[in-house]
């Protein structure tokens, strides 16, 4: 949202946009994907979350299935990876 605000007051700054997995609203399917997100993370893990985040960010017909795949594993390995020690929530 915040590329978009920037991108909406500087047009002159920006030569492209990419918006991915972006809502305009935030309406019942946008809530329904989330709690299934907030589901598959306290009942399966961040694995299940990977999965299911990166099926919505991929377009079928967007690039050739090859180069689909691998942006798809690419995108899968990072999510599936553990957060860096700065971002990681504190322990209780």
């Amino acid at each position: 949202m915040l590329g978009l605000t920037l991108a909406a007051r500087h047009p002159e700054m920006v030569n492209r946009l990419v918006l991915s997995c972006f809502l305009a609203r935030y309406d019942l399917a946008a809530r329904l994907m989330r709690a299934t997100w907030k589901r598959a993370a306290r009942d399966s893990g961040m694995r299940a979350v990977a999965d299911l985040t990166s099926v919505a960010g991929f377009a079928r017909g967007s690039t050739s299935e090859q180069r689909r795949k691998s942006n798809w594993n690419r995108c899968v390995r990072h999510l599936r990876a553990p957060l860096p020690r700065h971002l990681s929530p504190a322990p209780r």
